[in-house]
């Protein structure tokens, strides 16, 4: 586990989800600190039992940290990286943007990929399905794009991947819709968001 500031050499990027993992460390150089972080103490642990034994980084750190309020210097990290942290979240996710923001250099940028259910989707789903969704999971009907313009990004590059339903997913939402008789088709994207 990481206790202490990350030791910043060249880059640093903090990564709040493993997927893109590889793909950001491997093209800023070896070089790069990585900081590997989760809300789950275990989630964090296997993970550092498997690079350990696997690709043995050098500059590899770990953390257990709440993302809205990411104990790091304003302007350290060069990228932020999550796959599918929004989802996860524990509190305010505009404050955890807001946070992703600070932490970021300038000339640094914030790389995510999620899903969301598209505008189109949701008024296709039954009134009273959609009341239960929207009072439990409010922000499967956000993609969070113009939140990464409030929460400062200047410059934000979206790429729509494809859609994907949640019909044989076995998820808390997967398993509320299969009870209310439907399923959600999401959309996924890929963002590139960039701090000047």
């Amino acid at each position: 586990m990481c206790n202490s500031s990350p030791i910043i050499h060249d880059h640093t990027i903090f990564l709040l989800c493993i997927q893109l993992l590889l793909t950001i460390y491997f093209s800023l150089g070896i070089n790069a600190d990585l900081i590997i972080s989760d809300l789950c103490p275990t989630v964090v642990k296997e993970w550092k039992k498997l690079f350990d034994k696997s690709i043995k980084p050098i500059n590899m750190k770990y953390a257990v940290l709440n993302t809205c309020d990411i104990p790091f210097k304003d302007g350290t990290i060069n990228v932020v990286s999550g796959n599918g942290d929004f989802g996860y979240i524990v509190g305010d996710k505009r404050k955890a943007l807001s946070e992703i923001y600070r932490v970021t250099k300038h000339g640094g940028m914030y790389v995510t990929s999620d899903v969301f259910v598209t505008k189109e989707f949701e008024k296709n789903i039954p009134g009273k399905a959609y009341h239960v969704l929207k009072k439990q999971f409010p922000d499967i009907f956000v993609d969070f794009y113009q939140e990464s313009i409030n929460a400062g990004f200047s410059k934000i590059e979206n790429i729509l991947e494809n859609s994907w339903s949640n019909e044989n997913d076995n998820n808390t939402i997967a398993s509320l819709c299969r009870e209310m008789e439907m399923h959600l088709v999401f959309s996924t994207y890929l963002r590139y968001c960039y701090k000047d």
